[in-house]
């Protein structure tokens, strides 16, 4: 090896202040930070008008899985939601929507079932 690859690899190798950035940076009020608690009150507040929390599950009394079929046994029969992955959203994704199917009828048919769970709204 010469003597200029053995300095200019000394060279790489040296701390390089990355600027004035550093000197301010505090990671206890950066803008990260800020967003995740100002997202935390958000939720908070939301949460009156929701009927589904952030997983997809009914805020209720007692939190069940209810898939949208209203089938209590139903371990999923949609698709894998876009949104979530979760196979027991319908049309539109559970997670933190704000109604809920109280019932089902299918046309041509005298089947209706209805959701048994009480009134969350």
């Amino acid at each position: 090896m010469n003597w200029q690859s053995t300095s200019k690899q000394l060279r790489m190798l040296a701390f390089v202040n990355p600027g004035k950035f550093m000197e301010d940076f505090d990671p206890e009020c950066s803008a990260r930070e800020m967003r995740k608690v100002n997202r935390k009150i958000y939720r908070e507040t939301v949460r009156k008008n929701q009927v589904y929390d952030e997983q997809g599950r009914l805020l209720t009394d007692i939190s069940k899985d209810l898939c949208d079929c209203l089938e209590k046994t139903c371990p999923g029969c949609h698709f894998p939601c876009t949104k979530c992955g979760s196979q027991k959203c319908g049309a539109e994704c559970r997670c933190n929507r704000r109604w809920y199917y109280s019932e089902l009828k299918v046309e041509g048919g005298n089947f209706k079932l209805t959701c048994d769970l009480p009134s969350v709204l």
